[in-house]
């Protein structure tokens, strides 16, 4: 969590994908597959999984300072790099990924079913270290 002046102001979730990731189980919701597929393109690296800044904390730097907070977790824990899965049509999270130098590793076809999305694919961004 950050907060800025004094308020709570946004968050990050993260976890470490193994170095010999499993394949996906075919009882994984397919909705998921996609997004199991890629993270399974970045083993060794720390995931950034939910990264959030409330709306009238924005353009503050707390999103660049959430991700260097990872960065800093990631190299302690001695992993190889970071790695993120983005929407195509999230050009404001991409654009924040790629200042501190994630770049596009590989894309998969988003499955919807009922979800609702401008988004056509997920797009998997690595900084390795």
């Amino acid at each position: 969590m950050i907060e800025y002046a004094g308020r709570a102001a946004g968050s990050l979730i993260g976890y470490v994908i193994p170095d010999a990731p499993e394949p996906v189980p075919s009882d994984v919701p397919a909705m998921l597959v996609p997004l199991q597929e890629l993270e399974n393109r970045a083993p060794g690296t720390w995931n950034v999984n939910v990264l959030g800044v409330l709306p009238q904390f924005r353009n503050l730097g707390l999103g660049t300072e959430l991700l260097r907070m990872a960065d800093e977790s990631a190299r302690k824990l001695g992993k190889r790099g970071m790695s993120i899965i983005v929407s195509d049509a999230n050009i404001g999270a991409r654009r924040l990924y790629e200042r501190p130098g994630y770049r596009e590793v590989a894309r998969r076809t988003m499955v919807k079913e009922q979800w609702v999305s401008d988004g056509h694919e997920w797009v998997l961004l690595t900084k390795l270290f």
